[in-house]
């Protein structure tokens, strides 16, 4: 049988999709990643497929996937239905990272969050926290590379353990989601600072009631070594914070000398002064040059 993998909008390699091939491949079938276009008007299709999975990540690419399941296609996603999942057999499978051609790892160390925030969709779709899977189950054998996808590590009960095999193994990781920063401690922050890190360590500063914990946190993970440079936080706007509140979690960033990410909520209806911030913040260079208030959009000028 061959089996057609429709990535409808995914930013990174879609997992799902490599876990179904990888599923496939075990029962001796061929696989095959397409674009919804490939299915719609026939390109790159030099085999039909006899079966078609596509995996819908943004709901506003809803109506894709809605296409693709009149044509017959499995659709899951969580743009098409928060509550849809891999069955268990398929969903603790090391991925086939051949689909996509990637050198590095990817997948979730845990699932779920002790967190109940309300812009986020992890405590519905994934509930409470738990382990799924160690470092060695997800790695790539092409790298020591590992894209961690965990929506709250340094929560996970085994969090400790995982750490360590990190460590011993050596795999460079990178915490895409961003950690809690409420749970660094002493002892967190040293064994972060021992691993070997992608990029930038991630965590997240979602609102100015967090000041004092992310103060507390940043001062321990600077204490433990980590150079300021090797931080970002994620900077939630346009949901429950003013604008002042905005520049003011950027500046706390900024004594520190850590990077401020902004991550717009709802961006289809934010305004044009909250995209301007965005813009502004999350280009290093335009920031360094001129502060918020002098900056044009335009790209004209700027003031230093």
């Amino acid at each position: 049988m061959h089996v057609g993998l429709i990535d409808v909008d995914s930013k990174i390699p879609n997992l799902a999709l490599m876990k179904l091939s990888a599923w496939h491949k075990e029962r001796g079938d061929s696989t095959e990643l397409l674009t919804p276009d490939d299915v719609f008007k026939g390109q790159n299709l030099f085999i039909k497929p006899d079966k078609l999975y596509a995996a819908v990540v943004f709901r506003e690419n809803r109506r894709i996937g809605l296409r693709l399941a009149w044509l017959g296609a499995d659709v899951g996603g969580t743009g098409w239905w928060l509550f849809k999942s891999l069955p268990s057999e398929i969903e603790k499978i090391r991925p086939d990272y051949d689909l996509y051609g990637i050198d590095y790892g990817m997948g979730f160390l845990s699932r779920g969050c002790i967190r109940n925030c309300q812009f986020c969709v992890v405590p519905r779709k994934e509930g409470a926290i738990r382990d799924v899977a160690w470092p060695d189950e997800i790695a790539n054998p092409k790298s020591k590379e590992l894209i961690l996808l965990d929506n709250n590590f340094l929560a996970s009960p085994l969090w400790r353990e995982k750490s360590q095999q990190i460590i011993d193994r050596g795999y460079k990781v990178d915490f895409t989601q961003g950690m809690d920063i409420r749970l660094v401690d002493q002892e967190k922050a040293e064994y972060l600072a021992t691993m070997k890190h992608r990029k930038r360590i991630h965590f997240a500063f979602d609102h100015i009631g967090l000041e004092t914990e992310v103060r507390a946190g940043i001062e321990l993970l600077l204490k433990a070594g980590i150079h300021h440079d090797r931080l970002s936080f994620y900077i939630l706007v346009n949901f429950n914070s003013t604008f002042e509140q905005d520049l003011k979690r950027i500046a706390i960033l900024d004594e520190y000398g850590v990077n401020a990410f902004v991550m717009i909520y709802n961006k289809a209806g934010a305004s044009q002064k909250i995209k301007h911030l965005a813009r502004w913040c999350n280009k290093y260079q335009t920031k360094k040059s001129c502060r918020f208030e002098d900056y044009d959009p335009s790209g004209k000028r700027t003031t230093a």
